[in-house]
């Protein structure tokens, strides 16, 4: 039968059998999960900083101004260099689609628009060319013709302007493409 010295001497051995070292493995243990802890906050942090919060990437000025020359119909006026403007001496007067919930009745569209053009001297040259300007009209009536009354409120203004310049440029020579739309009168009217 075991006395209880034999006990005594299970007790003072460590992990791996060896008599005498009272407490070591319980230490490495506390050491090896304290570096698991570290390496995992110290993996999580580097994780959150690329994931949640990624390097902010440097202004180029240059790049910039390059993307805004990219963009047209974006960017301020320049006063010094002034677009020309093209300007049409009546407003469009344009039927609009007929939803289907409408029973009887017409809905109108009067639009009053501008298109600014690179410079003074295309705008010239564009407006002594009859077939340049009966295009430019057939396509605002044309596409503006072909909306339902709800696809002209004031919310779809931008993406209206954007359409209709990239029809209209994508009509003509890059020398006469429209920078930007603007419209001077807007009205929806049902009868």
């Amino acid at each position: 039968m075991p006395d209880e010295n034999d006990n005594l001497d299970l007790e003072e051995q460590d992990d791996q059998g060896a008599p005498g070292k009272k407490g070591g493995g319980g230490l490495v243990k506390i050491i090896i999960i304290l570096v698991i802890v570290v390496a995992a906050v110290g993996g999580g942090y580097f994780a959150a900083q690329m994931f949640f919060f990624p390097p902010a990437e440097e202004e180029d000025p240059e790049a910039e101004q390059a993307q805004a020359e990219a963009e047209p119909g974006q960017g301020l006026f320049d006063i010094e260099n002034p677009p020309g403007v093209l300007e049409f001496t009546s407003p469009f007067l344009i039927r609009l689609r007929r939803a289907a919930s409408m029973l009887r009745g017409e809905v109108y569209l009067k639009v009053s628009l501008t298109l600014e053009v690179a410079s003074d001297e295309v705008r010239e040259e564009m407006e002594a060319n009859s077939a340049v300007m009966s295009r430019i009209s057939d396509t605002i009536i044309s596409y503006l013709a072909s909306k339902y009354p709800e696809d002209v409120d004031t919310a779809s203004w931008p993406r209206l302007k954007e359409e209709l310049m990239g029809l209209i440029n994508e009509q003509f020579p890059e020398a006469y493409h429209i920078n930007r739309v603007n419209f001077r009168e807007f009205v929806v009217q049902a009868r």
